[in-house]
Protein backbone atom coordinates (compact mmCIF):
# COMPACT_ATOMS: atom_id res chain seq x y z
CA UNK A 1 0.00 0.00 0.00
CA UNK A 2 1.41 3.40 -0.95
CA UNK A 3 1.99 6.05 1.70
CA UNK A 4 -0.66 8.16 -0.03
CA UNK A 5 -3.23 5.40 0.49
CA UNK A 6 -2.13 4.47 4.02
CA UNK A 7 -4.88 4.27 6.64
CA UNK A 8 -4.35 5.55 10.19
CA UNK A 9 -4.28 3.18 13.20
CA UNK A 10 -6.41 5.25 15.56
CA UNK A 11 -8.90 2.69 16.94
CA UNK A 12 -8.00 1.55 20.46
CA UNK A 13 -9.54 -1.41 22.32
CA UNK A 14 -12.60 0.42 23.65
CA UNK A 15 -13.57 2.14 20.35
CA UNK A 16 -12.93 -1.10 18.41
CA UNK A 17 -15.08 -3.08 20.86
CA UNK A 18 -17.73 -0.35 20.66
CA UNK A 19 -17.79 -0.69 16.88
CA UNK A 20 -18.22 -4.48 17.15
CA UNK A 21 -21.01 -4.19 19.75
CA UNK A 22 -22.56 -1.15 18.08
CA UNK A 23 -22.61 -2.77 14.65
CA UNK A 24 -24.25 -5.92 16.03
CA UNK A 25 -26.72 -4.02 18.22
CA UNK A 26 -27.68 -2.04 15.16
CA UNK A 27 -31.21 -3.03 14.31
CA UNK A 28 -31.77 -6.75 14.80
CA UNK A 29 -32.60 -6.85 18.49
CA UNK A 30 -34.98 -3.88 18.24
CA UNK A 31 -37.11 -5.61 15.62
CA UNK A 32 -36.41 -9.25 16.58
CA UNK A 33 -39.11 -9.57 19.29
CA UNK A 34 -41.81 -8.98 16.66
CA UNK A 35 -40.31 -11.34 14.09
CA UNK A 36 -39.61 -14.08 16.61
CA UNK A 37 -43.10 -13.86 18.10
CA UNK A 38 -44.56 -14.23 14.61
CA UNK A 39 -42.34 -17.20 13.76
CA UNK A 40 -41.69 -19.18 16.93
CA UNK A 41 -42.45 -19.75 20.62
CA UNK A 42 -40.66 -18.40 23.70
CA UNK A 43 -38.91 -21.72 24.35
CA UNK A 44 -37.61 -22.21 20.84
CA UNK A 45 -36.74 -18.52 20.61
CA UNK A 46 -34.33 -18.91 23.54
CA UNK A 47 -32.94 -22.10 21.96
CA UNK A 48 -32.42 -20.14 18.73
CA UNK A 49 -30.55 -17.35 20.56
CA UNK A 50 -28.35 -19.96 22.25
CA UNK A 51 -27.50 -21.77 19.00
CA UNK A 52 -26.89 -18.55 17.10
CA UNK A 53 -24.80 -17.12 19.93
CA UNK A 54 -22.57 -20.21 20.17
CA UNK A 55 -22.24 -20.38 16.39
CA UNK A 56 -21.32 -16.70 16.24
CA UNK A 57 -18.68 -17.18 18.95
CA UNK A 58 -17.15 -19.99 16.91
CA UNK A 59 -17.02 -17.75 13.83
CA UNK A 60 -15.64 -14.91 15.95
CA UNK A 61 -12.77 -17.15 17.04
CA UNK A 62 -11.69 -17.57 13.41
CA UNK A 63 -11.92 -13.83 12.83
CA UNK A 64 -9.95 -13.17 16.02
CA UNK A 65 -7.23 -15.69 15.07
CA UNK A 66 -6.82 -14.40 11.54
CA UNK A 67 -7.18 -10.74 12.50
CA UNK A 68 -4.31 -11.15 14.96
CA UNK A 69 -2.12 -12.84 12.35
CA UNK A 70 -3.08 -10.57 9.44
CA UNK A 71 -4.10 -7.15 10.84
CA UNK A 72 -5.01 -5.64 7.49
CA UNK A 73 -8.04 -3.70 6.29
CA UNK A 74 -10.53 -5.95 4.51
CA UNK A 75 -10.85 -8.80 7.01
CA UNK A 76 -12.34 -11.88 5.27
CA UNK A 77 -11.29 -10.63 1.84
CA UNK A 78 -7.65 -10.58 2.94
CA UNK A 79 -7.86 -14.01 4.56
CA UNK A 80 -9.56 -15.63 1.56
CA UNK A 81 -7.04 -14.20 -0.89
CA UNK A 82 -4.10 -15.46 1.14
CA UNK A 83 -5.64 -18.91 1.49
CA UNK A 84 -7.44 -19.52 -1.81
CA UNK A 85 -6.33 -16.97 -4.38
CA UNK A 86 -7.76 -14.10 -6.35
CA UNK A 87 -10.93 -15.54 -7.90
CA UNK A 88 -12.33 -16.93 -4.66
CA UNK A 89 -11.37 -13.74 -2.84
CA UNK A 90 -13.30 -11.69 -5.37
CA UNK A 91 -16.45 -13.78 -4.95
CA UNK A 92 -16.22 -13.48 -1.18
CA UNK A 93 -15.49 -9.76 -1.25
CA UNK A 94 -18.24 -8.98 -3.75
CA UNK A 95 -21.00 -10.73 -1.78
CA UNK A 96 -19.65 -9.44 1.53
CA UNK A 97 -19.60 -5.90 0.19
CA UNK A 98 -23.19 -6.25 -1.03
CA UNK A 99 -24.21 -7.62 2.37
CA UNK A 100 -22.70 -4.61 4.11
CA UNK A 101 -24.52 -1.91 2.17
CA UNK A 102 -27.78 -3.88 2.10
CA UNK A 103 -27.38 -4.42 5.85
CA UNK A 104 -26.82 -0.72 6.40
CA UNK A 105 -30.13 -0.12 4.63
CA UNK A 106 -31.82 -2.58 7.02
CA UNK A 107 -30.40 -0.72 10.03
CA UNK A 108 -31.69 2.61 8.79
CA UNK A 109 -35.12 1.13 7.98
CA UNK A 110 -35.31 -0.07 11.60
CA UNK A 111 -34.40 3.40 12.84
CA UNK A 112 -37.24 4.73 10.71
CA UNK A 113 -39.66 2.28 12.35
CA UNK A 114 -38.73 3.71 15.76
CA UNK A 115 -38.69 7.26 14.43
CA UNK A 116 -42.34 6.70 13.48
CA UNK A 117 -43.07 6.41 17.23
CA UNK A 118 -42.05 10.05 17.49
CA UNK A 119 -43.46 11.16 14.13
CA UNK A 120 -46.18 8.82 12.79
CA UNK A 121 -45.88 10.35 9.31
CA UNK A 122 -42.81 8.17 8.70
CA UNK A 123 -44.93 5.03 9.05
CA UNK A 124 -47.86 6.47 7.13
CA UNK A 125 -45.98 7.96 4.18
CA UNK A 126 -43.46 5.91 2.17
CA UNK A 127 -42.08 9.12 0.68
CA UNK A 128 -41.46 10.61 4.13
CA UNK A 129 -39.74 7.37 5.15
CA UNK A 130 -37.54 7.43 2.07
CA UNK A 131 -36.49 11.04 2.68
CA UNK A 132 -35.75 10.42 6.37
CA UNK A 133 -33.66 7.35 5.51
CA UNK A 134 -31.73 9.32 2.91
CA UNK A 135 -30.92 12.09 5.39
CA UNK A 136 -29.75 9.59 8.02
CA UNK A 137 -27.59 7.70 5.53
CA UNK A 138 -25.71 10.76 4.35
CA UNK A 139 -25.29 11.98 7.93
CA UNK A 140 -23.54 8.67 8.70
CA UNK A 141 -21.45 9.04 5.55
CA UNK A 142 -20.44 12.58 6.49
CA UNK A 143 -19.34 11.37 9.95
CA UNK A 144 -17.09 8.83 8.25
CA UNK A 145 -15.67 11.28 5.74
CA UNK A 146 -14.45 13.42 8.66
CA UNK A 147 -12.17 10.60 9.86
CA UNK A 148 -12.06 7.16 11.47
CA UNK A 149 -11.17 8.49 14.91
CA UNK A 150 -14.38 10.50 14.99
CA UNK A 151 -16.38 7.50 13.78
CA UNK A 152 -14.96 5.39 16.60
CA UNK A 153 -15.87 8.05 19.15
CA UNK A 154 -19.40 8.36 17.77
CA UNK A 155 -19.81 4.57 17.97
CA UNK A 156 -18.52 4.59 21.54
CA UNK A 157 -20.68 7.46 22.82
CA UNK A 158 -23.88 6.41 21.05
CA UNK A 159 -23.40 2.90 22.42
CA UNK A 160 -23.87 4.39 25.88
CA UNK A 161 -27.20 5.84 24.70
CA UNK A 162 -28.26 2.36 23.54
CA UNK A 163 -27.29 0.92 26.91
CA UNK A 164 -29.46 3.55 28.64
CA UNK A 165 -32.40 2.58 26.41
CA UNK A 166 -31.86 -1.14 26.89
CA UNK A 167 -31.43 -0.70 30.65
CA UNK A 168 -34.70 1.24 30.78
CA UNK A 169 -36.45 -1.51 28.82
CA UNK A 170 -35.14 -4.27 31.09
CA UNK A 171 -36.15 -2.48 34.30
CA UNK A 172 -39.62 -1.50 33.11
CA UNK A 173 -40.10 -4.82 31.30
CA UNK A 174 -39.40 -6.74 34.50
CA UNK A 175 -41.97 -4.56 36.30
CA UNK A 176 -44.62 -5.77 33.86
CA UNK A 177 -43.26 -9.29 33.45
CA UNK A 178 -45.92 -12.01 33.43
CA UNK A 179 -44.67 -15.58 33.20
CA UNK A 180 -47.99 -16.62 31.65
CA UNK A 181 -46.94 -14.81 28.47
CA UNK A 182 -44.13 -17.33 28.08
CA UNK A 183 -46.74 -20.01 27.41
CA UNK A 184 -48.50 -18.10 24.62
CA UNK A 185 -48.13 -18.72 20.87
CA UNK A 186 -49.01 -16.33 18.06
CA UNK A 187 -51.39 -17.36 15.29
CA UNK A 188 -48.66 -17.21 12.67
CA UNK A 189 -46.32 -19.41 14.74
CA UNK A 190 -49.17 -21.88 15.25
CA UNK A 191 -49.64 -22.00 11.49
CA UNK A 192 -45.94 -22.81 11.05
CA UNK A 193 -46.25 -25.48 13.72
CA UNK A 194 -49.24 -27.08 12.05
CA UNK A 195 -47.51 -27.05 8.69
CA UNK A 196 -44.36 -28.66 10.11
CA UNK A 197 -43.52 -31.28 12.68
CA UNK A 198 -44.56 -29.61 15.90
CA UNK A 199 -43.17 -26.53 17.59
CA UNK A 200 -39.56 -27.54 16.90
CA UNK A 201 -40.28 -26.88 13.22
CA UNK A 202 -40.25 -23.17 14.07
CA UNK A 203 -36.59 -23.36 15.20
CA UNK A 204 -34.96 -22.89 11.75
CA UNK A 205 -37.06 -19.79 11.12
CA UNK A 206 -36.13 -18.39 14.54
CA UNK A 207 -32.44 -19.04 13.87
CA UNK A 208 -32.74 -17.25 10.54
CA UNK A 209 -34.15 -14.20 12.37
CA UNK A 210 -31.59 -14.20 15.19
CA UNK A 211 -28.76 -14.59 12.67
CA UNK A 212 -29.12 -10.99 11.53
CA UNK A 213 -28.57 -9.71 15.07
CA UNK A 214 -25.03 -11.14 15.11
CA UNK A 215 -23.93 -9.81 11.74
CA UNK A 216 -21.09 -7.44 12.59
CA UNK A 217 -18.79 -9.82 14.48
CA UNK A 218 -16.21 -9.15 11.77
CA UNK A 219 -16.17 -5.36 12.27
CA UNK A 220 -12.82 -5.10 14.06
CA UNK A 221 -11.19 -7.46 11.54
CA UNK A 222 -12.59 -5.50 8.58
CA UNK A 223 -11.06 -2.29 10.01
CA UNK A 224 -7.87 -4.17 10.97
CA UNK A 225 -5.65 -1.66 9.18
CA UNK A 226 -6.94 1.10 11.48
CA UNK A 227 -6.83 -0.74 14.83
CA UNK A 228 -4.03 0.29 17.17
CA UNK A 229 -1.94 -2.56 18.64
CA UNK A 230 -3.80 -4.96 16.30
CA UNK A 231 -2.07 -8.15 17.50
CA UNK A 232 -3.98 -7.82 20.78
CA UNK A 233 -6.89 -5.49 20.13
CA UNK A 234 -8.49 -7.23 17.13
CA UNK A 235 -8.83 -10.48 19.06
CA UNK A 236 -9.96 -8.82 22.28
CA UNK A 237 -12.48 -6.48 20.70
CA UNK A 238 -13.98 -9.28 18.57
CA UNK A 239 -14.43 -11.69 21.48
CA UNK A 240 -15.45 -9.09 24.07
CA UNK A 241 -17.95 -7.56 21.67
CA UNK A 242 -19.55 -10.88 20.74
CA UNK A 243 -19.93 -12.07 24.34
CA UNK A 244 -21.33 -8.74 25.57
CA UNK A 245 -23.84 -8.70 22.73
CA UNK A 246 -25.00 -12.30 23.29
CA UNK A 247 -25.77 -11.62 26.97
CA UNK A 248 -27.71 -8.47 26.11
CA UNK A 249 -29.73 -10.21 23.39
CA UNK A 250 -30.87 -13.12 25.52
CA UNK A 251 -31.88 -10.87 28.41
CA UNK A 252 -33.80 -8.44 26.17
CA UNK A 253 -35.62 -11.20 24.31
CA UNK A 254 -36.63 -12.97 27.52
CA UNK A 255 -38.00 -9.76 29.07
CA UNK A 256 -39.91 -8.87 25.88
CA UNK A 257 -41.59 -12.28 25.71
CA UNK A 258 -42.64 -12.05 29.35
CA UNK A 259 -43.95 -8.51 29.09
CA UNK A 260 -46.42 -9.09 26.23
CA UNK A 261 -48.28 -12.03 24.72
CA UNK A 262 -46.80 -13.53 21.57
CA UNK A 263 -49.88 -12.63 19.54
CA UNK A 264 -49.70 -8.94 20.51
CA UNK A 265 -45.92 -8.88 20.13
CA UNK A 266 -46.11 -10.32 16.61
CA UNK A 267 -48.03 -7.31 15.29
CA UNK A 268 -45.85 -4.44 16.58
CA UNK A 269 -43.70 -2.32 14.27
CA UNK A 270 -41.70 -0.95 17.24
CA UNK A 271 -42.26 -3.75 19.77
CA UNK A 272 -40.02 -2.59 22.61
CA UNK A 273 -41.44 0.94 22.60
CA UNK A 274 -44.98 -0.49 22.64
CA UNK A 275 -44.15 -2.68 25.64
CA UNK A 276 -42.91 0.35 27.56
CA UNK A 277 -46.06 2.30 26.69
CA UNK A 278 -48.31 -0.54 27.87
CA UNK A 279 -46.53 -1.04 31.19
CA UNK A 280 -46.14 2.64 32.04
CA UNK A 281 -49.63 3.57 30.83
CA UNK A 282 -48.27 6.48 28.83
CA UNK A 283 -46.54 6.90 25.50
CA UNK A 284 -43.75 8.97 27.06
CA UNK A 285 -41.68 5.89 27.94
CA UNK A 286 -41.95 4.51 24.42
CA UNK A 287 -41.12 7.87 22.92
CA UNK A 288 -38.04 8.27 25.09
CA UNK A 289 -36.94 4.75 24.20
CA UNK A 290 -37.51 5.40 20.48
CA UNK A 291 -35.49 8.62 20.72
CA UNK A 292 -32.60 6.74 22.37
CA UNK A 293 -32.71 4.05 19.67
CA UNK A 294 -32.61 6.64 16.90
CA UNK A 295 -29.74 8.55 18.54
CA UNK A 296 -27.91 5.33 19.39
CA UNK A 297 -28.45 4.16 15.83
CA UNK A 298 -26.19 6.96 14.61
CA UNK A 299 -23.23 4.93 15.90
CA UNK A 300 -24.46 1.72 14.29
CA UNK A 301 -25.11 3.39 10.97
CA UNK A 302 -21.75 5.16 11.03
CA UNK A 303 -20.01 1.90 11.98
CA UNK A 304 -21.62 0.01 9.12
CA UNK A 305 -20.73 2.77 6.67
CA UNK A 306 -17.15 2.48 7.95
CA UNK A 307 -17.07 -1.28 7.31
CA UNK A 308 -18.66 -0.89 3.87
CA UNK A 309 -16.23 1.82 2.83
CA UNK A 310 -13.20 -0.14 4.06
CA UNK A 311 -14.32 -3.28 2.22
CA UNK A 312 -14.74 -1.34 -1.02
CA UNK A 313 -11.33 0.25 -0.44
CA UNK A 314 -9.73 -3.15 0.09
CA UNK A 315 -11.43 -4.50 -3.06
CA UNK A 316 -10.10 -1.60 -5.10
CA UNK A 317 -6.61 -2.09 -3.66
CA UNK A 318 -6.80 -5.71 -4.80
CA UNK A 319 -8.04 -4.76 -8.26
CA UNK A 320 -11.63 -5.97 -7.73
CA UNK A 321 -13.06 -2.47 -8.13
CA UNK A 322 -11.70 0.48 -10.14
CA UNK A 323 -8.57 1.97 -8.54
CA UNK A 324 -10.31 5.29 -7.97
CA UNK A 325 -12.11 3.68 -5.03
CA UNK A 326 -8.76 2.97 -3.35
CA UNK A 327 -7.89 6.67 -3.13
CA UNK A 328 -7.55 8.00 0.41
CA UNK A 329 -7.99 11.59 1.50
CA UNK A 330 -4.43 12.58 2.55
CA UNK A 331 -5.72 14.77 5.38
CA UNK A 332 -8.23 12.42 7.04
CA UNK A 333 -6.90 9.06 5.84
CA UNK A 334 -10.41 8.07 4.67
CA UNK A 335 -11.36 6.30 1.37
CA UNK A 336 -13.97 8.91 0.41
CA UNK A 337 -14.82 7.55 -3.05
CA UNK A 338 -15.50 4.09 -1.67
CA UNK A 339 -17.74 5.52 1.05
CA UNK A 340 -19.77 7.54 -1.45
CA UNK A 341 -20.22 4.60 -3.84
CA UNK A 342 -21.53 2.33 -1.08
CA UNK A 343 -23.88 5.02 0.23
CA UNK A 344 -25.36 5.60 -3.23
CA UNK A 345 -26.11 1.88 -3.52
CA UNK A 346 -27.59 1.84 0.00
CA UNK A 347 -29.79 4.77 -0.92
CA UNK A 348 -31.29 2.77 -3.79
CA UNK A 349 -32.36 0.08 -1.30
CA UNK A 350 -34.60 2.60 0.47
CA UNK A 351 -37.01 2.41 -2.45
CA UNK A 352 -38.23 -0.81 -0.79
CA UNK A 353 -39.85 1.39 1.85
CA UNK A 354 -42.65 1.96 -0.62
CA UNK A 355 -43.80 -1.66 -0.01
CA UNK A 356 -43.87 -1.10 3.77
CA UNK A 357 -41.26 -0.74 6.51
CA UNK A 358 -41.74 -4.18 8.06
CA UNK A 359 -41.74 -5.94 4.69
CA UNK A 360 -38.67 -3.99 3.55
CA UNK A 361 -36.81 -4.86 6.74
CA UNK A 362 -37.60 -8.60 6.47
CA UNK A 363 -36.36 -8.74 2.88
CA UNK A 364 -33.23 -6.71 3.54
CA UNK A 365 -32.07 -8.71 6.56
CA UNK A 366 -32.53 -12.01 4.73
CA UNK A 367 -30.45 -10.85 1.76
CA UNK A 368 -27.84 -9.11 3.92
CA UNK A 369 -27.44 -12.13 6.20
CA UNK A 370 -26.98 -14.65 3.40
CA UNK A 371 -24.62 -12.49 1.35
CA UNK A 372 -22.39 -12.38 4.45
CA UNK A 373 -22.20 -16.16 4.69
CA UNK A 374 -19.56 -16.76 1.95
CA UNK A 375 -17.22 -14.39 3.84
CA UNK A 376 -17.90 -16.16 7.12
CA UNK A 377 -17.47 -19.70 5.84
CA UNK A 378 -14.30 -18.91 3.86
CA UNK A 379 -12.87 -17.20 6.94
CA UNK A 380 -13.34 -20.51 8.76
CA UNK A 381 -11.71 -22.32 5.81
CA UNK A 382 -8.82 -19.83 5.85
CA UNK A 383 -8.41 -20.42 9.58
CA UNK A 384 -7.98 -24.12 8.83
CA UNK A 385 -5.57 -23.63 5.94
CA UNK A 386 -3.42 -20.73 7.15
CA UNK A 387 -3.23 -21.25 10.91
CA UNK A 388 -3.80 -24.94 11.56
CA UNK A 389 -1.59 -26.68 9.01
CA UNK A 390 0.32 -29.71 10.31
CA UNK A 391 3.39 -31.50 9.08
CA UNK A 392 3.11 -35.02 7.74
CA UNK A 393 0.09 -37.06 6.75
CA UNK A 394 -3.11 -36.21 8.56
CA UNK A 395 -5.67 -38.88 9.45
CA UNK A 396 -9.38 -38.07 9.69
CA UNK A 397 -9.43 -38.17 13.49
CA UNK A 398 -6.39 -35.92 13.82
CA UNK A 399 -7.82 -33.54 11.22
CA UNK A 400 -11.12 -33.20 13.09
CA UNK A 401 -9.32 -32.67 16.40
CA UNK A 402 -7.07 -29.96 14.95
CA UNK A 403 -9.81 -28.20 12.99
CA UNK A 404 -12.60 -28.76 15.52
CA UNK A 405 -13.62 -25.12 16.15
CA UNK A 406 -13.70 -23.90 12.51
CA UNK A 407 -15.39 -27.18 11.49
CA UNK A 408 -18.18 -26.57 14.01
CA UNK A 409 -18.48 -22.99 12.78
CA UNK A 410 -18.75 -24.29 9.21
CA UNK A 411 -21.55 -26.71 10.15
CA UNK A 412 -23.39 -23.86 11.85
CA UNK A 413 -23.08 -21.61 8.78
CA UNK A 414 -24.40 -24.34 6.48
CA UNK A 415 -27.36 -24.82 8.81
CA UNK A 416 -28.27 -21.12 8.91
CA UNK A 417 -28.19 -20.94 5.11
CA UNK A 418 -30.79 -23.72 5.19
CA UNK A 419 -32.70 -21.92 7.95
CA UNK A 420 -33.02 -18.63 6.06
CA UNK A 421 -34.56 -20.44 3.10
CA UNK A 422 -33.97 -21.57 -0.47
CA UNK A 423 -35.53 -18.48 -2.03
CA UNK A 424 -33.07 -16.09 -0.43
CA UNK A 425 -30.18 -18.50 -1.07
CA UNK A 426 -31.13 -18.32 -4.76
CA UNK A 427 -31.02 -14.49 -4.67
CA UNK A 428 -27.56 -14.65 -3.09
CA UNK A 429 -26.36 -17.05 -5.78
CA UNK A 430 -27.68 -14.73 -8.50
CA UNK A 431 -25.87 -11.77 -6.92
CA UNK A 432 -22.69 -13.84 -6.84
CA UNK A 433 -23.01 -14.63 -10.55
CA UNK A 434 -23.70 -10.96 -11.30
CA UNK A 435 -20.27 -10.14 -9.89
CA UNK A 436 -18.38 -12.25 -12.43
CA UNK A 437 -18.60 -9.64 -15.25
CA UNK A 438 -17.36 -7.03 -12.74
CA UNK A 439 -14.37 -9.24 -11.96
CA UNK A 440 -13.58 -9.79 -15.65
CA UNK A 441 -13.86 -6.06 -16.39
CA UNK A 442 -11.58 -4.97 -13.56
CA UNK A 443 -9.01 -7.61 -14.46
CA UNK A 444 -8.99 -6.41 -18.06
CA UNK A 445 -8.66 -2.79 -16.94
CA UNK A 446 -5.73 -3.62 -14.66
CA UNK A 447 -3.74 -5.58 -17.25
CA UNK A 448 -0.31 -4.12 -17.96
CA UNK A 449 -0.28 -2.19 -21.23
Amino acid sequence: MSQENKLKRELGLIPATAIVVGNMIGSGIFAAPQGLAAASTPLWTMVAWTITGIGSLLIALSFANLGTKFPETGGPVVYTRKAFGETTAFMVSFTFWIGLWVGNAAIIVTLTRYLSELFPVFYQSPLASFLAQTVMLWLFTWINIRGVKGTGKVSEYTLYIKFIALGLFIIVGLMGFNSANLSTVSESASALENGGRGLISTLPVAIGITLWSFIGIESAAVAGGEVANPEKNIRRSTMYGTIITLVIYMLISFVAMGAMSQQDLSSQAAPMATILNNILGTNLGGRFFALCIVLGGVGSGAGWVLSTGRTGFSMAEDGYLPKSFAKVNPKTGVPVNSLILASILTNVMFLLSFIGLTEAFDFLIAIASLTMMPAYIFTCFADMKLLRQMDGRLGVGRFIAKMFVPLLATIYILYVIYAVGAEYAMYTFLLLLAGIPVYIYTKMQNRPT
